[in-house]
């Protein structure tokens, strides 16, 4: 009994000692509303219209479209050499001057022989002219029984005769005018010029060397046109075609980018390793580029003129075999919205856009990661994207 009055004791003391802490203790006060600055921050951009490409990666390598070895038609000791390894020549201008004396020589024998061919023609011509005559002179005779039939027969084998040495004498005078002909160009030959235009890569000879028909003199090439040899992967062949733009880059000039036209694609694949060759045409008339240059590029096999375009960074779901994915935009009263966008052509940065957006709609592409649709948030920075048209600007 005794026991039980000290739990009853107990259990009072513990009830007043808890209503006196909770008479002391402060009311709970009201939640506050978080401040502003709790909003999550985002940064946005606004879709750019610009031109948007899709490319096949290419390397290659670069050659003159023109080059040509200058070789000797005739035979000859080099008298005079007018050009140095690097000149650059013209159509027609004067490389080196063979010894002509030998040549001078057979064309005076030439000229001479033609001129004896063309006396004796003159000869024949008289020769025919009288047998004409004396057989005109016969016919009369005959006419008049005043010859008999052997002597006519003799005169008509005499301007047979006649006519055959004319002929004769013709075919010489041909023969003759030949031969001159045959010599003058040869003498012509002693000097040599340049077929084409362009620049002497190489020079094969000195003074005083003989060197025989065929014997290579001078290597020039033309390097205002180059050819540009490319590798392509055969899976990338299907989009190539003849009139393309190459875009290529070398070393040496930074980011400076080079233009050229595919002209040519080989319609064998390399079973090795499954790849395609192709030949551009290079336009390069400052002649800043040159021969042997090795070369990386892309051919632009589409091109998409005007076409709306976002950071990679702005698409929050992306399913590339649908030409589907979904973006966050910030609406007018700053809450965050979900849309269903297509989507197009895209490069290591950027994706086209075809449909589901605004020009004026402000797209999250950074932040997005922590926001979900109907969440508010303050926008941090609004500006527009830099497109790829104006990036190549400023690099």
């Amino acid at each position: 009994m005794k026991k039980l009055y000290f739990i009853c004791i107990g259990l009072l003391l513990a009830a007043g000692l808890t209503w006196v802490v909770l008479k002391h203790q402060p009311p709970a006060s009201v939640a506050a509303p978080a401040p502003e600055s709790a909003t999550t921050s985002v940064e946005t951009v606004r879709i750019e219209k610009t031109t948007m490409i899709q490319s096949v990666d290419i390397y290659g390598s670069l050659a003159p479209k023109l080059a040509t070895q200058v070789r000797v038609e005739i035979p000859g000791t080099v008298q005079s050499i007018r050009v140095k390894e690097w000149d650059k020549v013209k159509t027609g201008d004067t490389l080196l001057q063979l010894d002509p004396m030998d040549v001078s020589l057979a064309v005076q024998q030439a000229k001479a022989s033609h001129q004896m061919a063309l006396a004796q023609e003159t000869q024949a011509k008289v020769d025919l002219d009288r047998a004409q005559r004396e057989w005109d002179r016969s016919l009369r005779l005959k006419q008049g029984g005043l010859i008999t039939a052997q002597e006519c027969d003799e005169r008509l084998s005499a301007l047979e005769a006649a006519r055959a040495r004319l002929e004769l004498a013709r075919a010489q005078v041909s023969q003759a005018a030949a031969r001159l002909a045959e010599v003058s160009r040869s003498l012509q030959k002693m000097t040599v010029v340049s077929p084409i235009q362009g620049t002497v890569s190489q020079r094969h000879v000195d003074i005083g060397h003989f060197v025989d028909k065929g014997a290579a003199l001078f290597t020039i090439v033309d390097n205002r046109i180059l050819d540009l040899t490319a590798t392509v992967a055969a899976v990338d062949l299907v989009s190539v075609h003849e009139g393309q733009q190459i875009l290529f880059s070398v070393d040496g000039f930074g980011d400076r980018t080079f233009e050229g036209t595919v002209k040519r694609i080989n319609p064998v694949v390399d079973a090795t390793d499954r790849s395609g060759k192709i030949v551009a045409e290079v336009a390069n008339s400052g002649e800043l580029l040159r021969g042997g240059l090795f070369v990386r590029g892309r051919i632009v096999v589409k091109r998409h003129e005007n076409a709306a375009v976002l950071p990679k960074s702005g698409l929050v779901q992306w399913d590339l075999q649908q030409r589907t994915a979904s973006v966050l935009v910030v609406n007018a009263e700053n809450i965050i919205e979900s849309r269903a966008v297509s989507t197009g052509m895209s490069d290591e940065q950027w994706v086209e856009i075809r449909s589901g957006i605004d020009p004026t709609d402000r797209v999250v592409i950074r932040g997005g990661f922590t926001v979900k649709p109907g969440d508010k948030v303050r926008v941090s920075q609004q500006s527009p994207a830099l497109s790829p048209a104006q990036e190549k600007e400023n690099g």
